[in-house]
């Protein structure tokens, strides 16, 4: 579609919502050429947010 329109497929950023929260996962998104996850938070206590967000943290770091 991005050709057809005459534009770069390659300059368009793809961004994953609601992306699955697994290290097998997140590799196959960055090597299908995936710029950006966003993962989802429930709404919960404070203390659980920052542990999700800890586990987030964690797995980000483990894709470098």
């Amino acid at each position: 579609m991005a050709k057809l329109a005459g534009r770069n497929p390659d300059s368009l950023p793809i961004t994953i919502f609601g992306a699955e929260d697994d290290l097998a996962t997140l590799p196959r998104y960055r090597d299908a050429g995936v710029q950006r996850v966003v993962f989802s938070l429930p709404s919960s206590s404070e203390k659980d947010i920052l542990l999700l967000l800890d586990k987030y943290a964690s797995l980000m770091a483990g894709l470098n």
